[in-house]
């Protein structure tokens, strides 16, 4: 909906606007409102930005609710990495426990689970990456 249509500026014949307008109350004020909406808008930062992994738009606990739809999606090629592991934990929150074996375990754990390349594991620790894969 273009803003000269729903402020009661003529525009497109087969644009409507009661609509709009309607969430924004009743006839007499809901121009008013509308353009004040808009206009607190044009400088607001876009929500896009908050974008996750390419795909999902909202707060975190949206997201915690929608992981288990992404799990099932994990063998389709068409989905980027970055778009089926938008809900995998960071890595400080998988490397907490303290002893060599637990974090072993949180290795495994980040990258077979969760997609972490063994890169960006190195990296977290702070070991060289050959290093890491001479271990085995």
């Amino acid at each position: 909906m273009s803003k000269s249509g729903a402020t009661g500026h003529k525009g497109i014949p087969c644009l409507t606007t009661d609509w709009i307008l309607s969430q924004f109350g009743n006839k007499q004020k809901a121009s008013s409102l509308y353009q004040a909406f808009v206009s607190s808008g044009i400088k607001a930062e876009s929500p896009l930005k908050a974008v996750k992994g390419q795909l999902f738009l909202g707060q975190d606990n949206f997201i915690d609710k929608i992981n288990h739809l992404m799990s099932v999606k994990e063998n389709l090629k068409e989905i980027t990495k970055k778009q089926l592991y938008v809900t995998r934990p960071p890595l400080n929150e998988i490397f907490e426990p303290k002893d060599q074996k637990s974090r072993d375990q949180a290795m495994y754990e980040a990258h077979l689970q969760h997609g972490y390349t063994l890169k960006d594991i190195a990296e977290y620790i702070g070991v060289h990456l050959y290093y890491s894969e001479q271990r085995d």
